[in-house]
């Protein structure tokens, strides 16, 4: 799995998704004018939650507004949360290579992470992370470059390995 897919399997949109309020501690999704028939367990719901959250904050309570409301919170929500910063982190990496010399380059935030990905759900961290020790950066740029792909991937082992933690404990 490489970032382009993470991003679109999270980011495919339904023909009309619904809106979304971050309130206190609780995000709340209008899914009333939503064409996709409202259930917490499809992969669109959990896309278009994911990406709100992404887009609006993380939450300790997801409310899907319809005729009857449904709640997430506990486990499922921080899951989501979770889903969520890595989604964030992604589409972060995605945007901030735009200089023709990153997208060339082997060791560019977004190459590093789509070999990692590769062995998703066990994604390759510790290779993605000693191919960038050998690297010697050019430019000041590059080292600034290397710098933000280092933290990039310790925070989405770090994310992935509670979102790990908490399905297991959730199925426990």
């Amino acid at each position: 799995m490489n970032i382009d897919s993470l991003l679109s399997i999270i980011g495919r949109k339904a023909e009309a998704g619904g809106k979304a309020e971050l309130t206190d501690d609780v995000l709340c999704i209008d899914c009333r004018g939503c064409v996709r028939t409202p259930e917490v367990r499809s992969n669109e719901c959990i896309r278009c939650i994911v990406r709100q959250m992404a887009e609006k904050g993380s939450a300790g309570k997801v409310r899907m507004r319809t005729a009857l409301d449904t709640e997430l919170s506990g486990p499922a929500a921080e899951i989501l949360g979770e889903l969520a910063s890595i989604y964030r982190s992604a589409s972060s990496m995605k945007q901030s290579e735009k200089s023709r010399s990153c997208g060339t380059c082997d060791h560019s935030c977004k190459k590093v992470f789509n070999a990692a990905w590769v062995g998703f759900p066990d994604p390759y961290f510790g290779a993605a992370r000693n191919s960038l020790a050998c690297v010697k950066p050019s430019s000041a740029e590059c080292a600034a470059c290397v710098r933000k792909t280092l933290r990039a991937i310790d925070q989405a082992e770090l994310c992935l390995g509670r979102v790990k933690d908490a399905a297991s404990a959730g199925g426990e």
